[in-house]
């Protein structure tokens, strides 16, 4: 096909506000933002080239200077407080930005179980605000697929029983219990979008770099070669938008899968797609951190996981310009129809064992025989900000539940032991096998297991020589180790997953 010139990151960035404008400030500010404490402040935006641009918050007043159409600068860091007016001015105008808080920023990201909205939950009424709470806040991004986010309705909101009912379960039950802990503002970004892959999430660089990833990109290139010229292109797309709407008619998921845009500069599918769209616009903001719940769409791809993960969080860390930019995800649930997330479940469980400053929360309780959409979340959320309070916040309290750590074989039997373990390990009753043990021959047998002092003994009288063991490694496990903080263990086994 010919060249077409516009290239997909400008269809996303190009400049996410109305042209007539002269300061340009991106989509997160706004009255009633939160900024990140305790860590110099990014402000940023976009001007006439050579204007001077003030800013002033708080007692701090800082100029730069437009160039190449952008400028940016920096606030030294500030404790937490407010409200404060935030001042922007130069370029012929001046902006103000009111009831400006100071306090914790999160992004919350990922698919849709991230984007289940608080409204899906189970008994969601009862976990409602029983008033509002300028103490907690939220900026819900729109899902963009192509071209600049849509600013129209964009504003920050406090949590109370109307605003919260359609943002995300997760973030806000994790915002929630993390103000209880930290006495703090806190704010949480939410930025995602149901049925997608982490490789629509990634910079376009942590992709290119990675031999590994690269056929990402080339598969890209070969799709949209198909389409002689952009006319072509659109033309497919406006097709696909015709299937959408009767799909959508006809009960969306209910009637089957959604139709899929063609490959191209307007399919979300695309690498990087969301990154460029969804989440470059917001950086440089000032964050403290990222919780992530996303995996489903590359389950059956497990073992590329293993790369693909620790480059995309490695990507944002460099785009935030936070090396190290603490990130916690969410470990898949049990789904009776999952048949790879056991291997998928044990990928993740790897990379949150491989990469620093990174921290994964088992899903148990929140599983779904049927459902792919659970609708219990609060325990996910809950377990996020005990983690991340205890982690990145230093309070003294255990983080998680065991995480096993090793196994010595002897004699047929194996002594397993966890870090994590807390005041003690708690064996809840087991129907379902959750423990298993092999041979050489890798075929798992149902273990008997006996609670030890410093962690388990499992045998099967069956196996003379044990060589592998593993814990609730099925699509929807029996979740039965825990520690006396009532946190559970990680499903995991030790035979290969080459």
């Amino acid at each position: 096909m010919k060249k077409i010139l516009i290239p997909v990151l400008v269809l996303c960035l190009a400049f996410q506000v109305p042209l007539s404008a002269k300061v340009v400030m991106p989509v997160l500010f706004g009255d009633g933002m939160v900024l990140q404490r305790d860590m110099p402040l990014h402000i940023f935006g976009q001007a006439s080239e050579g204007a001077e641009i003030t800013v002033s918050l708080n007692d701090q007043r800082k100029t730069g200077v437009v160039q190449k159409g952008k400028w940016e600068l920096s606030l030294e860091a500030m404790p937490a407080g407010g409200p404060y007016e935030m001042h922007i001015s130069g370029d012929g105008e001046e902006l103000v930005y009111r009831d400006v808080m100071l306090g914790e920023v999160w992004l919350a990201g990922g698919q849709s179980n991230m984007a289940l909205p608080l409204q899906n939950h189970i008994d969601f009424e009862k976990h409602l605000p029983e008033k509002e709470n300028p103490g907690l806040r939220f900026i819900q991004i729109p899902v963009t697929e192509h071209g600049e986010i849509d600013r129209a309705g964009l504003e920050w909101k406090y949590f109370d029983r109307e605003s919260v009912r359609t943002f995300s379960a997760v973030a806000y039950f994790f915002a929630t219990e993390l103000q209880k802990r930290l006495g703090v503002t806190v704010a949480v970004i939410g930025s995602y979008r149901g049925g997608t892959w982490n490789e629509n999430w990634m910079t376009p660089e942590s992709i290119k770099n990675e031999p590994e990833l690269k056929y990402l990109f080339d598969n890209y290139d070969k799709e949209y070669a198909k389409f002689k010229d952009e006319a072509a292109y659109e033309e497919a797309y406006h097709l696909f938008l015709a299937d959408l709407t009767i799909w959508q008619e006809n009960g969306g998921w209910s009637s089957g899968p959604r139709p899929m845009a063609p490959m191209g500069p307007k399919a979300y599918q695309r690498p990087s797609g969301l990154y460029n769209c969804m989440i470059r616009p917001l950086q440089p903001y000032s964050i403290k951190g990222c919780i992530w719940y996303q995996g489903e769409g590359n389950s059956a791809r497990h073992e590329e996981f293993r790369t693909l993960f620790p480059a995309f969080v490695e990507g944002w860390r460099k785009s935030w310009q936070q090396a190290d930019l603490p990130f916690y995800f969410v470990q898949l649930p049990g789904y009776g129809k999952g048949t790879s997330w056991p291997q998928f479940r044990q990928a993740q469980f790897d990379c949150f064992q491989k990469i620093d400053h990174c921290g994964m929360v088992v899903s148990e309780g929140c599983n779904d025989e049927e459902d792919i959409h659970p609708k219990m979340k609060k325990p996910i959320g809950d377990r996020l900000a005990m983690a991340i309070s205890a982690e990145v916040y230093g309070q003294d309290h255990i983080p998680y539940g065991p995480v096993f750590s090793s196994v010595e074989f002897r004699k047929g039997k194996a002594k397993v032991q966890f870090d994590y373990s807390g005041r003690g390990l708690v064996l809840r009753p087991d129907d379902g096998g959750s423990f298993e043990i092999a041979g050489a021959d890798e075929e798992f047998k149902t273990a008997a297991v006996r609670l030890k002092k410093d962690g388990l003994l499992l045998s099967n009288k069956k196996i003379k020589e044990a060589k592998y063991l593993r814990y609730a490694f099925s699509p929807n496990p029996a979740m039965v180790l825990f520690n006396q903080e009532g946190l559970p263990a990680s499903p995991f086994t030790t035979e290969s997953q080459k």
